[in-house]
């Protein structure tokens, strides 16, 4: 059984293809690049799903605390 944030991250087939598509469009349409497209869509998809993860993960009494903190430690 998958964990929750396994779940999450578990990227769909047609996800990574609508990506890679706009990626082709956007690059011109050039042919024989196609698994190039393809990895560079899951990358993407992969990294900005990692980052909502990560996001989510920490409970927001956590985020504000360490927010604040960070805020703190740059003061003169």
């Amino acid at each position: 059984m998958k964990t929750p944030s396994e779940q999450k991250s578990a990227l769909s087939r047609d996800e990574i293809a609508n990506l890679a598509w706009q990626l082709w469009e956007k690059e011109g349409s050039q042919h024989g690049r196609d698994q190039e497209y393809w990895f560079r869509a899951e990358q993407q998809l992969l990294a900005a799903r990692q980052q909502e993860i990560s996001r989510t993960d920490v409970p927001a009494a956590a985020r504000k605390t360490q927010s604040a903190r960070a805020r703190n430690s740059f003061r003169v």
